[in-house]
């Protein structure tokens, strides 16, 4: 049985509401900055008639929380703070050099 579009939207107005926040990582795992989905930085899309949500978070190579250079290797999503929801690793890491770098991480969700 499919899900109908006020089912599929109300899963995934779930998921943004209640997945709390976004761990950008280094190369060893290492969180380098954790990320509320509120951060502006941070956007949640779903698009209507679509089963995929998507969170996508930008790291700037000026962020305060960032020490130049920085490698990017992957995230983490997390609902309570201990257990992630879901981890990507990038397949090639990226190297943020100078402030006015800036990289994109997605993480996309299929609801089904």
């Amino acid at each position: 049985m499919a899900i109908n579009e006020a089912g599929l939207l109300n899963i995934a107005e779930m998921i943004e509401n209640n997945w709390i926040y976004h761990s950008i990582l280094d190369n060893e795992g290492n969180e380098i900055v954790q990320l509320d989905p509120s951060d502006v930085r941070t956007e949640w899309t779903h698009q209507a008639g679509s089963t995929t949500v998507e969170l996508s978070t930008t790291i700037y190579g000026d962020d305060t929380e960032i020490t130049l250079p920085q490698v990017i290797a992957g995230s983490e999503i997390y609902y309570n703070g201990t257990d992630p929801v879901d981890t990507k690793y990038l397949d090639e890491s990226f190297e943020l050099e100078q402030e006015s770098d800036e990289y994109t991480l997605r993480h996309q969700f299929e609801i089904t």
